[in-house]
């Protein structure tokens, strides 16, 4: 097939290399000490995650990822700049008093959430700046697509093995809608379809087996 795997297979670390990273035009790395909170609202999947991290790269910072349940009960952490992820999550008595310590030192905030957390942040005089993730477009799709289908290609000299039309890129963008997760579940079983139309071994089972991503925790 000319691949090492299949492209799409959901890797367990939430850093994105930046040779796999797409620029969709977000704003740039937030700066620290600025009484700031930026807020990443969308669905599941939507790439919230990845553009934290991706920021936390340049600008470092305490990250924390808060879980559904009992253990959602813990503070943030806090410092010139931090990230929370699933912000939503945080019960409001600790998110206020956390934002009240917050504001004393005039750090900034990056969270990812479901919920817009603007009233919450604006009661101790952060200035608020939303993010919403769109819908994918079918050209970020085949760009995506071919950074990845590049990555585990075997001989990158070679034209890519693996050619995801505007047609069909059309079809799998308007049923993920803004979810990264979905587009990667049915990129990887069309990857499998296509290099099982031509790669068989000698006992006529496929190389590479149809897999789906859907069941995978991100």
């Amino acid at each position: 097939s000319g691949l090492t795997r299949n492209p799409f297979l959901v890797e367990s670390e939430i850093e994105i290399p930046d040779h796999l990273w797409l620029d969709r035009g977000y704003p740039s790395v937030p700066e620290p000490s600025c009484r700031q909170l930026i807020q990443v609202i969308g669905p599941p999947g939507a790439g919230k995650t990845s553009l934290l991290t991706h920021w936390r790269q340049t600008e470092p910072g305490p990250y924390h990822h808060y879980p559904p349940g009992i253990r959602r009960f813990r503070f943030p952490p806090l410092a010139n700049i931090a990230y929370w992820d699933e912000a939503d999550r945080i019960p409001v008595p600790i998110l206020n008093l956390t934002l009240k310590r917050a504001a004393k030192q005039s750090a900034t905030l990056v969270c990812g959430t479901h919920r817009d957390l603007s009233g919450n942040a604006q009661r101790y005089g952060f200035e608020v700046i939303t993010i919403e993730p769109s819908r994918i477009s079918p050209d970020e799709l085949i760009a995506w697509a071919n950074f990845r289908i590049r990555a585990v290609q075997i001989d990158t000299d070679q034209k890519l093995p693996l050619e995801l039309t505007k047609q069909h890129a059309s079809s799998i963008a308007a049923e993920a809608g803004k979810s990264w997760r979905r587009a990667a579940d049915l990129l990887h079983i069309w990857a499998a379809k296509q290099v099982n139309r031509f790669s068989f071994d000698a006992t006529k089972r496929p190389i590479l087996e149809v897999r789906s991503s859907i069941d995978s925790e991100m």
